[in-house]
């Protein structure tokens, strides 16, 4: 899923209950379903018509979603007086939730707040699943189209462990079969210049600013 597909926006209130979910989920003990209760703002929050809307139907979607479930909300008045127009605003002051699916509001942060910062690849866990064709970096992903120089290569030099240095005449016989002519210079560059559309790939979709592989005179080498 991604943001668009949610039916709200990710606004700082939004961001601040599920990290106080998170939160209270890692550190507080309780019998299952644990039970909290959220304030809707707090005093340097702002509190417009938009951002009542998101969050009431932020709440609605988790509902819907079965990672919580709303057990009690305590309704709040904002008055206008300089502003005739507008009607008073009417709203969940605080909401007490009880949490069902912890991993589900794991994943809605993730994607909402994390997914398009970068990381760093070190101490993460790193594979290639063949069958998906997909770098993993713990649980996101890149995915690299099939039977293709860039999968091979990756297929080849997954199955080494981090930091083995390979021949690059070993990734050529891969990516372009054993009867190819390793005195090409184009076979070589070829080597190389799949390497940098990997590593091209993997920092555009995890994403990171680290290369996972790295060229060193004649050799090819897996970082991480």
């Amino acid at each position: 899923m991604n943001i668009g597909e949610f039916p709200f926006e990710p606004m700082p209130q939004i961001k601040r209950y599920l990290e106080e979910i998170l939160y209270s989920s890692d550190n507080f003990f309780s019998d299952s379903p644990l039970v909290i209760s959220i304030e809707s703002f707090l005093p340097n929050e702002d509190i417009t018509d938009k951002s009542v809307t998101m969050n009431d139907s932020f709440w609605q979607y988790l509902e819907k979603e079965k990672a919580i479930e709303l057990a009690k909300s305590e309704s709040s008045i904002i008055e206008f007086p300089n502003m005739e127009e507008k009607n008073p605003l009417v709203f969940p002051g605080k909401n007490t939730i009880k949490i069902l699916d912890i991993e589900k509001i794991k994943e809605i942060y993730f994607i909402l707040f994390e997914k398009n910062k970068p990381i760093s690849l070190e101490g993460r866990e790193i594979k290639f699943v063949e069958n998906e064709s997909s770098i993993y970096v713990d649980s996101r992903k890149s995915e690299i189209t099939p039977d293709t120089h860039e999968f091979y290569f990756c297929k080849f030099v997954f199955e080494r462990q981090p930091n083995t240095q390979i021949d690059w005449s070993e990734i050529a016989d891969k990516i372009y079969g054993e009867d190819a002519d390793l005195r090409d210079p184009r076979i070589r560059r070829g080597v190389y210049d799949t390497m940098r559309a990997v590593n091209k790939k993997i920092k555009a979709d995890i994403p990171t600013e680290d290369e996972l592989f790295i060229r060193r005179n004649n050799t090819v080498k897996r970082i991480f």
